[in-house]
């Protein structure tokens, strides 16, 4: 069942990333759900409290990460043209970055407080590694599926050329 849906999620990737599908969020967000469930085992009277949890957690971190890639943006920008701007400026900036990263720690923290009453500790324990390698996981599927289809793209442009 493990490797079923991990090859639901490739195809959906693949699906998504020919069509360049604009509900692509919402497929893995679906898939990542059911990945969470069977990984957890996780109880059906369970699920709506964990995931009214898990979901308030994912929107916060979500726009925590879009706030800090705005400031690594800024700074990358700053690093650019640092002859021109103040060393001030730039230590607020990295000094915003690191209030943010501690923010991302602290909401970490919270939705594994939240969790701890509704998991056992093995439970807890997935939850932890199910977060720090889904996302790693579903980079490295993207970029699998995208290698395959450069190598078919080589191999009909291969056909292509004149002998």
């Amino acid at each position: 069942m493990k490797y079923l849906l991990w090859i639901s999620l490739l195809s959906v990737l693949t699906q998504s990333l020919v069509a360049q599908d604009g509900n692509f969020r919402d497929k893995v967000a679906d898939i990542k759900r059911k990945k969470l469930i069977e990984t957890l085992d996780l109880s059906k009277d369970k699920q709506p409290a964990f995931f009214k949890t898990y979901d308030g957690y994912r929107d916060r971190r979500r726009a925590l990460q879009k706030e800090r890639k705005e400031l690594m943006d800024r700074l990358s920008h700053m690093a650019a043209i640092a002859d021109e701007v103040s060393s001030d400026k730039i230590a607020a900036t990295i000094g915003e970055i690191n209030a943010l990263d501690k923010r991302i720690i602290e909401e970490r923290e919270k939705v594994l407080a939240e969790v701890k009453p509704l998991l056992t500790h093995g439970q807890l324990a997935k939850f932890v590694l199910f977060e720090q390698n889904f996302s790693y996981k579903l980079r490295e599927m993207i970029f699998d599926v995208r290698k395959e289809k450069m190598k078919h793209k080589l191999f009909l442009d291969d056909e292509d050329w004149p002998d």
